[in-house]
């Protein structure tokens, strides 16, 4: 069974980095400080979730180059930092389920999730209301050349 500390770890990946210190009040403008905090907080957090570690490691490699080269040093805004974050992830990892998003409104939602001890109750809740909404899937069939 799928923990729920798993899944908060899922959503971290998506949503933590890019709205570190920023909440929508204040994310105009990134200054390099936030943006090295960006980077240390996705190498890590890829380190230790993503399926290929020498892929991770590459992409590290490649974000460090980067912002120690100053091509990440003329982005100040969120969203365009996070998607060339994006495609550069992309370009080592090939991953396209692999994004940085600036979601400053699921910020918040998604440290409260990661500061709260897992409940057991609260995870049975939240299972239950995910089999009820059948987990996101709409519809399950078989296409032309046996594809699920």
């Amino acid at each position: 069974m799928l923990r729920i500390s798993t899944i908060k770890t899922c959503l971290l990946i998506l949503f933590l980095p890019v709205g570190l210190h920023l909440n929508a009040q204040q994310a105009e403008q990134l200054d390099k400080d936030e943006r090295q905090e960006v980077i240390d907080s996705l190498n890590a957090i890829l380190g230790d979730n993503y399926v290929f570690p020498e892929v991770a490691e590459k992409m590290a490699a490649l974000l460090n180059q980067k912002m120690s080269d100053g091509e990440y040093d003329a982005i100040y805004e969120p969203q365009v930092y996070a998607q060339q974050l994006t495609s550069d992830l992309q370009s080592i990892s090939h991953d396209l389920h692999l994004r940085v998003n600036f979601a400053p409104q699921q910020v918040t939602r998604m440290r409260e999730m990661a500061a709260a001890p897992d409940d057991e109750d609260a995870n049975e809740e939240w299972m239950a209301n995910q089999r009820f909404g059948n987990f996101g899937f709409q519809e399950v069939k078989f296409l032309e050349g046996n594809i699920g």
